[in-house]
This record gives C-alpha cells, structure tokens and sequence, in this order.
C-alpha cells in the first residue's frame, strides 16, 4: 500500500486524536513507507525516539546523503503543544546549526514539508553507529578507548558551550562512532544559553 502526502496526514490526524494503539501501529508502518521529505528522497530507516524518527535521506541538489530527523506527528497533544513542540524542534535546529566543530554533527537544512506539514533536520550523515549500539555489541570497552571517546566529547561539548549553545541530552546514543573511529556527538537537542 502506497503512502501519498495527504492519506498520511490523515492517518497520522486519526491515529493521535483516537489514541488507539492499533492505529498508531499501522501510523509507524506507514510513516516507514514515506518516499520524500521536503526535498529530500528517503533511502532508509536510522532508528527512532521518543517523538522523532530519523531517516536515511538523498539530498538530490547536492547529491549526498543525509540524515533526516523528522517530527512524529500528533501524539496526544493538542493543536497549541503541538505548534510549540514544532517551534522548539526548530529552534533548537537553529541553534545546533551555528556550531561547526569536527567532533559535532553538522546540521546542513532545517524545514517544514509543505505537503505534509512535518518539521524535519537535515544533518550530516556520520557512516558508523552509536556509542549505544557499540556497548551493546560489544559490552565494555577498553580503558584507553572510553577516555579517547570521552575527551573527543568533551573538547566538542566545550566549544558547544562557548559558543553558548547547551546539550541537553548527553547520552550514548547521541555519540556516534564513524568507520575511521572518529566521535562526533549529535547535537539537535542544544540550546541557546
């Protein structure tokens, strides 16, 4: 079953206003099937939170790719809380794109699909996976490794701060571990001092 633009809006409306689980289901089977966001060509699924979900994106004017954090929709806030939550994602996209430091994900667009009315971040794709997926493969890591990653945080964590930028979701799977070994933290959740 294909997804059009406006079928998933709809879906995405019922499924939030009834709360009911089934609908809610079959929402995130249909959210998976979306084919663009923006401008951005959808190639593959990254993961999810609580709110958001994080995709594999094409850019197609600069022919990279991406990774593409869009807003869930709905939920069982109402019409103001959902405005403020899309503000605030916004907000915090601008403020996470003012910092340029090699040991934080750059955030290259910020927007609303007109379409399907969904704020969305497009970042920089980091090829390699979270400090979260790497303790849970691996469980603990060797001593020289944890502090190699911990002073990589705390030097891109540093000139978070004193650019006036605050990261309020220090966790695992915000840090990510690209192929070369390199840790970049991910910092969509920032804000302004």
């Amino acid at each position: 079953m294909e997804a059009s633009p406006n079928r998933l809006v709809r879906c995405l409306r019922s499924a939030f206003a009834s709360r009911s689980w089934d609908r809610f289901k079959e929402l995130r089977l249909q959210a998976e099937l979306l084919e663009t966001v923006g401008r951005y060509e959808i190639v593959g699924d990254l993961g999810a939170g609580s709110m958001s979900r994080v995709y594999l994106a094409h850019d197609p004017n600069l022919d990279r790719k991406v990774a593409l954090k869009v807003v869930l929709q709905g939920f069982s806030l109402d019409t103001r809380e959902q405005s403020e939550l899309e503000r605030r994602f916004l907000l915090e996209a601008r403020a996470a794109g003012k910092l340029s430091h090699p040991g934080i994900v750059r955030v290259y667009d910020a927007d609303t699909d007109p379409d399907l009315r969904i704020p969305y971040i497009a970042m920089e794709w980091v090829q390699g996976r979270s400090l979260r997926n790497l303790l849970d493969e691996g469980g603990r890591l060797s001593g020289p490794r944890t502090l190699e990653i911990l002073s990589q945080v705390a030097r891109a964590l540093d000139y978070a701060h004193r650019a006036g930028r605050i990261h309020r979701d220090i966790k695992p799977s915000n840090i990510l571990i690209s192929t070369d070994g390199a840790c970049l933290l991910y910092t969509s959740d920032a804000a302004d001092e």
